[in-house]
């Protein structure tokens, strides 16, 4: 005897399988437009990833690019500004933007621990959590670039500050965040 639930469930599984798959609606697009003349179109359609990207003001013929080794998935993307002397970036497929370059200069994100610096002297990141935990970042250094990343792709909510330290240990720069807004 199939309950209520176990009835939705398999009425669930019997429209997924009549389903036409995504790719076959992409490639039947990809093939009208071709055929109304449309060739690059079709190109800028297949080499755009799915969701966020970088800005359109970033120079896409020199991106670099960070994988995650486990899922393979795009922590962070940077290239240069055109026309300026900075960096486009996405991060963690979330965060986005361009920044013009400065010594000191860098970027702390409130939810995710992420950011970068422009301060070529920073070696180690740390993330200050709620309740005195605190999280070493992982550094991304790009020098064509002049520019470090700092990621972590655990979620921990309300950042609270960063440490940002030199080759020796020393502390570079201390980085309070604003708390929440109280209504």
């Amino acid at each position: 005897m199939s309950s209520e639930l176990d009835l939705g469930w398999e009425d669930v599984l019997h429209r997924a399988k009549r389903r036409v798959p995504r790719r076959r609606l992409v490639l039947a697009a990809v093939v009208a437009v071709a055929a109304l003349g449309g060739g690059p179109a079709v190109a800028v359609l297949l080499t755009q990833p799915p969701g966020p990207h970088l800005p359109k003001a970033a120079d896409r013929s020199n991106i670099a690019v960070i994988l995650e080794p486990k899922t393979g998935k795009i922590v962070l993307e940077a290239a240069p500004w055109k026309g300026h002397d900075g960096i486009c970036y996405l991060i963690l497929q979330r965060e986005d933007g361009c920044a013009t370059w400065s010594p000191h200069g860098a970027y702390f994100d409130g939810g995710t621990p992420g950011g970068y610096t422009f301060d070529s002297r920073v070696r180690s990141v740390t993330a200050q959590l709620p309740h005195g935990k605190s999280i070493r970042l992982t550094l991304h250094r790009f020098d064509r670039l002049r520019v470090t990343f700092f990621t972590s792709t655990r979620f921990h909510a309300g950042v609270q500050g960063y440490i940002l330290r030199g080759a020796h240990g020393e502390v570079l720069s201390r980085t309070r965040l604003p708390g929440p807004r109280k209504p």
